[in-house]
């Protein structure tokens, strides 16, 4: 096969061509730095809005794309939040405790890893994501509100006669759907009867997918929200976190009253084992007690048999003085006044 002779100019063009490139990326990545507003004007730049320029800026800078998504926390492998509280404030202490709860639950072993249609289970459902601040007097919800819908896997709305007339609820309910329509939607009862005036469903929750891609107003749909009014709150929360995970209730009952009761027995073997070591450390008191007595009392006996002895023999010295006194006497070595009588020349 004949070659074709190498054209020198192209070579050259290819060349400088590679050249611009690699300058054109140094020049985006020095115009970060350049871009940035001053030291005078970072008092006055809202925190939300720097956020989203520099990562707009670095997710559109060749080689900076990867460090920006995982520095803003962008992963492709799933929904940054497990699910988005939508809730109006007036249940802020339901919403608090659901938070907690769902937040803090540990996924059974063996159910971890398993793939439901909601994805792969974790270890944990966190981070759950519940907006603490009361809502401005505004058309819109806001960036950081539409940013955690649309980076939620799913939707939980506590519903109650004051959700049902939020304009916010039913706000974060239609965009949810609107941008999730596959994703799950659960709902559960704080306060209220359904179907009663007020009702306590918002209206957005009887929407459903249009084929058109909208959503449209299913007066007969019905939710089904477990409802903490009647039922017990962990019962309410094995409900939610079963649809969350997109397993059966019952599976998931059954598993954690298996892991209760586990809990049960290791806390039950392992309060025996506590009694008794008490015991054993009881009775090990009792007889160091014991023994402590007996050696007190025959430090007594011991003691006071000295004193006796000391004062045997304090009467055997006064006995053997006496003696000896008496004995002088008797030889005439002592007059009877008890005097020596004078020595004669």
């Amino acid at each position: 096969m004949a070659t074709e002779p190498l054209d020198p100019s192209g070579a050259a063009k290819a060349g400088a061509a590679i050249a611009d490139a690699d300058t054109n990326a140094a020049l985006q990545r020095r115009n970060l730095i350049v871009m940035w507003p001053p030291a005078a004007s970072l008092s006055k730049l809202d925190p939300n809005s720097a956020v989203r320029g520099v990562w707009s800026m670095l997710s559109k800078t060749p080689g900076l794309d990867t460090i920006a998504a995982i520095g803003f926390g962008q992963k492709g492998d799933g929904p940054r939040y497990r699910a988005f509280i939508s809730y109006s404030h007036r249940d802020e202490k339901i919403a608090r405790w659901l938070h907690r709860k769902i937040e803090t639950y540990a996924i059974p072993r063996d159910l971890v890893g398993s793939t439901t249609p909601n994805g792969t289970i974790p270890r944990r459902l966190s981070p759950i994501f519940r907006d603490e601040d009361e809502l401005p007097g505004a058309a819109e919800l806001g960036p950081e509100l539409e940013g955690a819908l649309r980076d939620s896997g799913a939707l939980i709305v506590i519903c109650s006669p004051a959700s049902a007339t939020s304009i916010w609820v039913d706000r974060e309910i239609r965009l949810f759907k609107t941008l999730h329509p596959d994703r799950p939607v659960l709902a559960v009862i704080a306060a209220g009867v359904p179907g009663s005036v007020p009702d306590c469903f918002p209206e957005a929750l009887r929407l459903v997918a249009a084929p058109d891609g909208g959503l449209l107003l299913d007066p007969d749909f019905e939710p089904l929200a477990p409802d903490l009014q009647k039922q017990d709150r962990q019962m309410v929360r094995l409900k939610l976190i079963a649809g969350l995970l997109g397993v059966k209730y019952n599976d998931l009952f059954r598993r954690d009253r298996r892991r209760a009761r586990r809990f049960a027995a290791l806390s039950g073997a392992a309060g025996l084992l506590i009694i008794a070591l008490l015991s054993l450390l009881s009775i090990a008191a009792v007889t160091s007690a014991r023994m402590a007595v007996h050696e007190r009392n025959l430090a007594r006996r011991a003691e006071a048999l000295a004193e006796h002895n000391a004062d045997m023999a304090e009467r055997r010295a006064w006995l053997a003085q006496a003696a000896a006194v008496e004995v002088r006497r008797q030889s005439g070595l002592l007059d009877r006044r008890g005097a020596c009588p004078p020595r004669t020349r």
